[in-house]
Parts: structure tokens; sequence; C-alpha cells
């Protein structure tokens, strides 16, 4: 649901920064993100937005998976060998930059197949057929190191999202035990004890 809502800004917003480029050299120009929608439904319908979103569904599907099991692994560690808080915000902070970095780096070759394959979708040169394509390509007239090309900015952005998203994640379940589960428990307790009263 949610990589189907996030899909059409994401194209539009490629196509839009890339006015200055491909499409001011076809003559045509956005007006704004309005113009990109309205442009991109008249040449292309409502598939148009959806162009390389097999690419953005397999980075995200590895991202989330590699960052969620290596924050509770890296949690559960942190606890047992070097003795650290379970509740604790430092805990979790460690643990997050853990989870951020090897999401980071299980997703960036997904990443660099994305910005290519999105880019070349941009320009319309037909130089790869698929996103696999595009990842045989790089891989064999670029060797496997240039999916860590600009690693360290991609980290940059990646590892900030994860240290603010299970923190804020961790406070909210913290939250919720404290406010949801204690009232969810005595109502269930009364309920209980007013159906042992009816018997």
């Amino acid at each position: 649901f949610f990589l189907r809502r996030r899909r059409p800004p994401r194209s539009t917003q490629s196509r839009s920064s890339a006015a200055s480029d491909v499409y001011k050299r076809q003559g045509q120009k956005y007006k704004g993100l309005i113009d990109c929608f309205r442009v991109t439904k008249q040449l292309e319908g409502y598939s148009g937005f959806l162009k390389g979103l097999n690419v953005n569904i397999t980075r995200a599907v590895i991202i989330n998976a590699a960052e969620l099991a290596t924050y509770d692994q890296a949690k559960a560690q942190l606890v047992l060998k070097l003795k650290m808080k379970r509740d604790s915000i430092l805990t979790h902070f460690t643990a997050s930059i853990f989870a951020g970095f090897f999401g980071a780096f299980c997703s960036s070759p997904a990443d660099v197949v994305k910005t290519r394959f999105m880019n070349e979708l941009k320009s319309g040169s037909g130089q790869y057929k698929n996103g696999f394509d595009c990842f045989v390509q790089i891989f064999k007239n670029e060797g496997p190191l240039a999916f860590y090309k600009g690693f360290v900015p991609y980290f940059l952005r990646c590892g900030p999202w994860a240290i603010m998203f299970f923190i804020a994640y961790e406070q909210y379940k913290y939250l919720s035990l404290i406010h949801i589960s204690e009232p969810t428990r005595l109502l269930s307790i009364s309920y209980a004890v007013f159906c042992l009263k009816k018997k």
C-alpha cells in the first residue's frame, strides 16, 4: 500500500529535477510538481508514474529487512555481551547505528541500480532493458565495487533515518505499554470479575 502511494511522487520528483537537462533539450520544461503530474499523465498515462517500480520495491525490501533484523540482533548482543540496559536510549542509539550501516551496506547495490535505471528512463537512451540487466551490465563493465560508489553519503542518509526511526519506535513502545496496556489489562480483569459474579 505504502509503495503504491509513495511511487508517483518519487517518479514526478525525479522528472521535475531532470527538467533542466533532458526535457530542456527537447524544448520542454516543467513549471512545477503539478505540471509534472499533468504532463506525465498526458504523455505516458498512469503507467508513467510506475516506471522503475520494480527496482524501488527491491531496494525497499532489502533495506527494511536488513535494518529490522540487524537492530534486534545488535540490541540483544549489546545487552548480553556489554551488559547495557535493554530500555536505555544509548542502547537503542548504538543498535540503530549498526542497523543503519548494515542496511546501507546490503541495499547499496540496489540503490545504485535504481539510480542508474531511473536516470536511463529519464534520458530515454535504452541502455538497460530492465533492472536486472542494469545490474548485470554494471557488474560486467565496472566490477562489484561499482555498487558501493558513494557509499559514505548513502550511509549518512540512511544512518540518521535508522536512528530516528528505532529510537522513536522504542519510545512509542514504552509509552504504549504504560498508557495502553495497563488500562487494557485492568479492563480485562474487571470484565473477568464481572463474569464470575454473574455466575
